[in-house]
């Protein structure tokens, strides 16, 4: 059937800090925008799809994935009130991985039929402060971001697919938490001295940290970006009744919180 409604691409590019980061802002007439996606993919039968925010100011949206020197299409899907449109059919070109980057990696598939589908999210342990990555199903280099830190010892997204948490390890001192945007825009470093190597990240926002206590055994700390505040959650000392302890890792459970 016809559409009532229209919609505008008000502006397509990529990331200049990540060129396979695409950015999409646009607008409708659509009466009651309720939801929204751009579907996107190297053809015009799509197949990748991103959710839209319809908080973001111009309706902004980053196209995460994509391969490296590519022509990829999109178009912008919107419904609400009973009436839905879908945009024109529009281009972007994706930029290559810089060539010092993807001679970091070698990936062997021993039993390549059993591969998973989806994306691989890690880091490269370097002094260079990194990377922290995304690979795809394919192998293929589609995200990357290079701290300045000492290093990327674990890199975790966020539970909104906004940023990618990165924590180092080799100078304890510091204890360097770092969060950037995904399109490599915006970025913020907290300086907690004592935390140490992990990190887990909380579907709130918050992120679990590990700290060492002077004398004593190590603890979990919580650290809300908001307000820079950081709790402590657990005393091992305390929860085990022994200084023979230490935390080598932490991870958020979702089932029990």
């Amino acid at each position: 059937g016809a559409s009532d409604c229209s919609i505008e691409v008000t502006s397509s590019s990529v990331s200049d800090v990540i060129p396979t980061v695409g950015i999409v802002e646009w607008q409708t007439d659509l009466a009651r925008l309720e939801t929204a996606t751009i579907e996107f993919g190297l053809d015009e039968s799509y197949g990748q799809v991103a959710p839209v925010d319809l908080n973001e100011p111009k309706l902004r949206t980053l196209l995460l994935g994509m391969k490296g020197g590519r022509t990829y299409h999109f178009r912008v899907v919107a419904s609400g009130g009973g009436s839905s449109c879908t945009s024109e059919d529009h281009t972007v070109q994706t930029g290559s991985p810089p060539a010092s980057l993807a001679g970091l990696f070698t990936v062997s598939t021993p039993l390549p039929e059993q591969r998973a589908g989806g994306f691989l999210i890690t880091s490269f342990f370097s002094s260079q402060g990194g990377p922290a990555f995304i690979f795809d199903a394919d192998r293929d280099l589609v995200w990357w971001y290079t701290t300045k830190g000492d290093d990327v010892f674990r890199a975790r997204m966020s539970y909104d697919g906004k940023s990618m948490w990165m924590r180092n390890t080799a100078n304890q001192d510091t204890g360097q938490v770092v969060r950037v945007s995904m399109d490599g825009h915006d970025e913020k470093v907290w300086n907690l001295p004592k935390s140490t190597h992990d990190l887990a990240v909380i579907p709130d926002g918050h992120v679990a940290l590990i700290s060492r206590v002077d004398g004593g055994c190590d603890e979990i700390l919580e650290l809300n970006p908001e307000t820079d505040q950081v709790t402590t959650v657990a005393n091992l000392e305390s929860a085990l009744g022994t200084r023979s302890c230490h935390v080598n890792a932490v991870a958020y459970y979702a089932p029990d919180d």
